[in-house]
């Protein structure tokens, strides 16, 4: 049949053409994939809970995309129970349990960590006030002090606390050891908990470095012209022996003579003198070795503090301060101080120093200051020493300037640090002379902390002792001796 002619075709729209031709195409097209699930996600990942509360948690589904689908879950938990909406209740047991959304094939899951605390238990202790002491505190230039930070529970308690320091004006260890610095003025002193939630501040005044004070009391003067000491005042050996021979002025000198081997002098040892408590002590006397004093070193001068008894031994004492010479090629100046009783033997080598004023100054628990100390056991116990020595001998062997057979002049100046807030604050002072020349000088100086306020020099002790025994016959005078509070004419 021969086809109709165009002009007798049905009128299309274009829209027409369109619908049609699009409809025909999405016949063609394959249906999408149904979405696949590939993982089971819960939140929260874990929740701490006390007995009896409650949590809800979330799960669903992720497709291969990362897309979130919604999926048909079973809820399961251990210690406690969770309802099909995910809503987990606590039981009475405390512990670690989990609670786990899953498929209903079981082929993916997920699960989440609940802790269960007593609800009787106390929350753990935290802190919520930070104090550093002292709260202020005046300082020479290059003295150096310990600020001590503490924190503090709701209730007062004090509770340790992770801090972190830091100062204007000077330098601060992350123990709380703050050395001032160099320039006069107002600075303070920071410490912080490391979550930077709780601060406190301390005020520092560094002022020019301090000098003795002018106006020295003299606390004792002994010529040794004869041997009637007790009479003036010493004690415990009243008959020593007085050189006629050998002194430097008036009519005799005190004279110490060892034999050959001797530990102690053929006159005794330890003679005694207490004066008027002081915490500053200026010492100065004459002394001369006999040519053959060789050696090995002597504890010769020995002075004591109001916190030990009349009897004393000085090497156990609460503070002890040394003048002796150590004999290597000639002697050596030597200072040393010991405080021996005030060790915590029960934290030997442990530093102390920012957490207790309950320790020793002069090693075993601690450095309170920038000198070195030392300890050591001793007879079932402990002993040690913060100790300077010069860097040569000044008492020579052979004649001429500083021969120890001639007569020389000795000087000591020791000032005991301060205390500020009951802390110990390192800014004592140990001094050495030798003929007038200044050869030991020893500033920022920890030679006692706050457990000792009121530790003061009052005792003065001649007592020469070679531990090892003279190696030959030797022999040391002690003449015009001089104390005060400072130097004097």
């Amino acid at each position: 049949m021969p086809l109709a002619s165009p002009a007798r075709w049905p009128l299309l729209s274009a829209a027409t053409l369109i619908v049609a031709c699009t409809a025909k195409s999405a016949a063609l097209d394959p249906p999408p994939p149904n979405p696949t699930v590939v993982e089971v996600r819960m939140t929260p990942d874990s929740v701490a809970l006390v007995q009896g509360d409650s949590a809800g948690f979330i799960a669903e589904g992720l497709q291969d995309n990362g897309a979130p689908i919604a999926v048909t879950l079973a809820w399961s938990a251990t210690g406690g129970t969770v309802s099909s909406a995910g809503r987990y209740h606590a039981g009475s047991r405390p512990g670690v349990y989990r609670v786990m959304a899953s498929t209903t094939d079981l082929a993916m899951a997920d699960t989440s960590i609940v802790t269960i605390t007593d609800s009787s238990s106390p929350p753990p202790p935290t802190a919520v006030q930070l104090q550093l002491t002292p709260a202020s505190m005046t300082l020479a230039m290059g003295a150096i002090a310990t600020f001590i930070a503490q924190g503090y529970q709701a209730n007062g308690a004090p509770i340790a606390v992770p801090v972190v320091r830091s100062a204007t004006g000077g330098t601060v260890s992350s123990g709380g050891q703050y050395q001032a610095g160099a320039t006069a003025g107002s600075y303070r002193v920071v410490a912080s908990t490391t979550n930077l939630t709780l601060a406190d501040t301390s005020f520092i005044t560094i002022t020019d470095t301090a000098s003795p004070p002018p106006g020295a009391t003299v606390l004792l003067t002994e010529s040794f012209d004869d041997a009637a000491v007790a009479g003036r005042g010493w004690y415990d050996n009243t008959n020593p022996a007085i050189s006629a021979a050998e002194h430097h002025a008036g009519a005799g000198a005190l004279q110490m003579a060892f034999a050959a081997g001797a530990t102690l002098p053929a006159s005794g040892s330890a003679l005694r003198h207490k004066f008027p408590a002081t915490d500053r002590l200026y010492l100065r006397y004459w002394l001369k070795y006999s040519a053959s004093w060789v050696g090995p070193g002597a504890h010769e001068i020995y002075f004591t503090t109001t916190a030990d008894g009349d009897y004393v031994g000085p090497s156990a004492t609460h503070l002890t301060g040394y003048v002796e010479h150590v004999y290597r090629q000639g002697g050596i100046p030597h200072l040393s101080f010991t405080d021996a009783l005030n060790i915590d033997v029960t934290k030997i080598n442990t530093n102390l120093v920012g957490q207790t004023e309950l320790r020793s100054i002069a090693g075993c628990n601690g450095n309170g200051d920038v000198y070195q100390t030392v300890c050591y056991p001793l007879a079932g116990g402990w002993r040690n020493e913060k100790a300077w020595e010069a860097n040569q001998p000044w008492f020579t062997n052979t004649p001429g300037p500083g021969y120890k057979n001639a007569w020389h002049q000795i000087e000591s100046y020791v000032q005991l640090n301060s205390i500020q807030g009951g802390v110990g604050v390192a800014d004592g002072i140990a001094q050495y002379w030798f003929d007038g020349r200044l050869v030991l000088d020893k500033h920022n100086v920890l030679l006692r902390t706050g457990a000792n306020p009121n530790l003061k020099f009052t005792q003065f002790l001649i007592a020469p002792y070679i531990g090892a025994g003279a190696t030959a016959a030797y022999t040391m005078w002690v003449d015009d001796l001089v104390i005060a509070t400072g130097p004097v004419p």
